[in-house]
């Protein structure tokens, strides 16, 4: 089993949706402690080699995160809108 680590402004993003959202949201956090590449997730690597898994909420949201297989740790990086995440793809190609 995977821990699941939050950044602070992830949570931030989190306590702002509406409560169906967020639970939604918190299930799928949740089941990357047991599957921390599931269906749907997809790896990305940006420039400088750096790895992010990106995962899509409710057609809404796009989770990134990066997996450490030797610790067992799935780490949230950024919580936000499918169109957000459309501009930082921008950013990062």
């Amino acid at each position: 089993m995977y821990r699941v680590e939050i950044h602070q402004k992830a949570t931030e993003f989190l306590k702002h949706l509406p409560e169906k959202l967020q639970g939604t949201t918190r299930d799928t956090l949740r089941a990357l402690r047991e599957d921390p590449r599931p269906r749907g997730s997809e790896l990305l690597t940006l420039p400088d080699n750096y790895r992010v898994y990106r995962i899509h909420v409710a057609r809404v949201l796009t989770v990134f995160y990066q997996v450490y297989d030797d610790e067992h740790l799935a780490r949230i990086l950024k919580i936000m809108t499918i169109e957000q995440a459309h501009k930082e793809y921008r950013w990062w190609g």
